[in-house]
């Protein structure tokens, strides 16, 4: 049983869930607004999602205004970054793809990882393959949105241990489902990154 897995249950074990999530509406869209908020600068979409509406937000890179910083649950030993940056647009585009992914089937883990599943395979359809880092980003993507849900749905604030826990094996879950079509990008001494496909390394 994956922590994901482990989450949902505790949550609908606890019957803390606010409302019947049956009858979804169907999931609209309101344009992108940038509003400054004292000494930062964020962007907000606005979503319907099952039966609720609320914001998925992101701050928007002051020295890069084309591009919105994000938290990353990232391992700590892999990186001593805490927030990565991605361009405004694709970032939210891809966040609300992974709604509407997510929103196919009832709430659950498994309509989790669906969304996680579709949107990865949406990159690789387009791309034909995924760099390591945007699998990172996404994976990102997909925790924010966990613990959007769960704040918005259960009243339940998911602790960063968890997050950690459950970046991890999403990204693993990743690396196995789509190894074929993966590279990692590979430091290399005076000539920057060397992409090398996962089943090579």
């Amino acid at each position: 049983m994956t922590t994901l897995n482990k989450l949902f249950v505790h949550l609908q074990n606890q019957k803390i869930l606010l409302e019947d999530l049956e009858g979804k509406q169907d999931f609209t869209l309101s344009q992108l607004k940038i509003l400054r908020q004292e000494d930062k600068i964020n962007a907000f979409q606005l979503i319907h999602f099952y039966k609720k509406s609320f914001c998925i937000m992101a701050e928007v890179d002051e020295h890069r205004p084309s591009f919105v910083k994000h938290n990353s649950f990232r391992p700590k030993n892999r990186t001593f970054e805490i927030s990565f940056s991605s361009p405004l647009k694709e970032y939210f585009l891809d966040s609300i793809q992974m709604y509407k992914f997510v929103q196919t089937y009832p709430l659950s883990d498994e309509a989790i990882k669906f969304g996680f599943e579709q949107i990865c395979i949406k990159h690789i359809n387009e791309i034909g393959r995924m760099v390591d880092e945007d699998l990172y980003t996404y994976t990102d993507q997909i925790i924010s949105m966990i613990k959007h849900i769960t704040v918005q749905f259960y009243g339940f604030d998911l602790k960063d241990e968890y997050s950690n826990t459950i970046w991890i094996e999403l990204r693993d879950y990743g690396f196995s489902k789509f190894k074929e079509y993966i590279y990692l990008s590979i430091p290399v001494m005076g000539s920057g990154l060397k992409l090398v496909k996962l089943t090579d390394y």
